[in-house]
């Protein structure tokens, strides 16, 4: 699936919610496979956190499934989100919210079937804060994206899962997203 995105900046500038990381391009295609897109029936609800300005995944699985998607980013990125996803397409059905991992800790969202991430792992985030922020959002599993080489500067990929096995992720596969191996996806079942 090829797509072409247009992108306002407006008034929220280059700021890292702004760019369309290449992992969400990686992880758009992982979901665009049959075996995957199987798994999002049309009562299946998905919630993708830290979404940025485009909210690449929530796009893809909004035109190819009838799950019924919401994209989040913090209120300073929220508006751009929003214009975004209407430059792009009328016609998908996205809801957006504002919510920030770790500062909406009492955020009333529901519990979504999937939680997903994209590049949503690095040091001003806390590991812990995080996996139990994504507890409290799931019923079923969280889909957790990024580099390879994590962007943590004191940990690495298995800081991740231990945050997460912590919050009873018990079981979890690591699917990779690209032939060069530069981006992974953790997909963190609750059982």
């Amino acid at each position: 699936v090829e797509v072409d995105l247009m992108d306002d900046r407006g008034e929220v500038g280059d700021r890292t919610g702004r760019v369309v990381w290449p992992c969400s391009s990686n992880l758009s295609s992982y979901l665009t496979q049959p075996s995957v897109l199987s798994t999002f029936p049309p009562s299946h609800t998905v919630l993708e956190i830290c979404s940025g300005s485009a909210a690449l995944p929530s796009q893809f699985l909004s035109l190819l499934t009838s799950a019924q998607v919401t994209a989040s980013e913090t209120p300073e990125t929220l508006s751009a989100l929003i214009k975004n996803l209407r430059l792009n397409s009328t016609s998908l059905s996205i809801n957006c919210v504002s919510y920030s991992v770790g500062k909406d800790v009492d955020a009333s969202l529901p519990k979504y079937d999937t939680v997903i991430g994209c590049e949503c792992v690095y040091d001003s985030i806390n590991l812990n804060v995080l996996a139990s922020s994504c507890k409290r959002l799931t019923k079923k599993r969280v889909m957790i994206a990024g580099s390879s080489q994590c962007r943590l500067s004191a940990g690495s990929w298995d800081s991740v899962v231990e945050a997460f096995r912590e919050e009873g992720f018990e079981h979890y596969e690591t699917v990779t997203l690209d032939a060069d191996g530069e981006y992974i996806c953790h997909i963190y079942n609750l059982l």
